[in-house]
């Protein structure tokens, strides 16, 4: 009889969550042993596990109140774009699916050792925003994407923001703290020193995009505190900001400051020498002198970032090539692309993404060059490059090139100036 319990056991420990609801119903049991594996399970993810669940909130209730408190990970996240059949761009923009106060509750009542909380692409009430204290005090990760706030009024916003600083500031255990999206998409909720404060000393992952929301203007909230990670999207902090960063977390591996109009000296990157993966997207204010010297002074750097940093030329791109351990590269929107800079890139063998999109200099030689002196090159996206459309044909066409991604440059019938009307 045991050994047939232990073999049950072993069978259900296979299942996922919902195949573990239907054996409850063959037996009795079965129904006991199902209810057992339920406890040992770790993790749950609302929208995989079970599909079409984040559409209701009573579901996603009557699911965590089946759990016990072992539950270390929950994610609540409507489904992609992507996976629903539509355009990946509708990704930026959260689903009609609602979180609510009830739900906020079960998760405080229920999982009482939960850890990791993410919530992706769901509607966030006013009720259930102002019940964010009640989610355990274990909390190490909370993440919060692509998400809306019903927060339709200044008070409203006050309030959200007070309940958030209130939780933020009862988690002792917090490492990550996220909180990104795009617009408007959090309305009157303000993202600023009041909530970012109050983060506990515990925290070295800090994730702040918040769009329209974020009202940040220099890093004093960091204090003494040193990051793994820090990422803050269209902020307004100065260059005594980025300084100062840098002064407090010199060990920090992962940088994303894309979108910092304000800054117009990136030279104190340089000074990061554990930096792993740097996000400069959209600083038209970055120079061939700063790239220089973060390729000198950053050599452990696998991933770069610099889509639309109008301002750098081919000087200072080819300082890329410093960069041995260089996996992934997005130059996209570069005019100064060509040759004499992917030439540099061959010292990059571990060169795995390479995004040239929209750098009208490359050409068929360039490519070649990618072909021939990149051996783990595993994806290269050249959209809306000038070679032409026999030559992307005939890439296409070839088995050695699974990887490349391009969609050329198409000339359209020239614009003729109507001429003007007769005064």
């Amino acid at each position: 009889q045991l050994q047939m319990e232990d073999a049950w056991a072993h069978v259900l420990s296979h299942l996922d969550v919902r195949n573990l609801m239907r054996i409850e119903s063959v037996s009795s049991n079965l129904r006991l042993s199902a209810r057992r594996e339920w406890a040992r399970r770790k993790e749950l993810d609302m929208e995989s596990d079970f599909p079409g669940a984040t559409a209701e909130a009573e579901h996603m209730i009557s699911l965590i109140d089946r759990l016990s408190t072992p539950l270390l990970s929950l994610r609540i996240g409507a489904p992609s774009s992507a996976a629903m059949g539509k355009p990946t761009n509708l990704d930026d923009f959260p689903s009609s699916r609602t979180v609510t106060r009830s739900l906020i509750e079960s998760i405080g009542r229920r999982c009482s050792r939960l850890r990791k909380l993410a919530i992706h692409r769901m509607t966030l009430t006013l009720n259930a925003l102002t019940a964010f204290p009640l989610l355990p005090c274990t909390l190490e990760e909370l993440t919060i994407t692509i998400c809306r706030m019903d927060c339709y009024t200044e008070e409203e916003g006050r309030l959200a923001q007070e309940a958030m600083s209130t939780l933020v500031s009862s988690l002792p255990r917090l490492r990550r703290f996220e909180i990104s999206g795009r617009g408007a998409c959090y309305d009157h909720f303000v993202l600023d020193e009041r909530v970012l404060e109050r983060l506990p000393s515990s925290v070295t992952h800090i994730n702040l995009s918040a769009g329209n929301s974020l009202k940040l203007a220099d890093l004093r909230f960091l204090k003494q505190r040193e990051l793994d990670s820090f990422t803050l999207q269209r902020s307004f902090i100065s260059n005594a900001g980025l300084a100062s960063l840098v002064e407090k977390s010199p060990h920090i591996r992962y940088l994303d400051i894309s979108y910092s109009r304000n800054i117009t000296d990136f030279s104190p990157i340089a000074r990061l020498p554990f930096l792993k993966s740097l996000i400069l997207s959209g600083n038209r204010d970055l120079r061939d002198e700063d790239l220089s010297a973060i390729c000198r002074g950053c050599p452990a750097l696998i991933e770069v970032d610099l889509e639309h940093c109008a301002r750098l030329t081919s000087d200072g791109l080819v300082s890329l090539g410093l960069l041995h351990s260089l996996q992934r590269l997005c130059l996209s929107g570069l005019p100064a692309v060509n040759l004499r800079v992917i030439e540099s890139l061959t010292r990059c063998i571990d060169l795995a993404r390479l995004d040239v999109s929209f750098c009208r200099s490359i050409n068929a030689g360039c490519l070649g060059t990618l072909l021939s002196d990149f051996p783990l090159l595993r994806l290269v996206v050249m959209k809306g490059v000038s070679i032409d459309r026999s030559t992307v044909e005939k890439l296409r066409g070839e088995s050695i090139l699974p990887y490349l991604d391009c969609e050329c440059f198409q000339a359209t019938v020239p614009f003729t100036r109507p001429p003007l009307p007769l005064l």
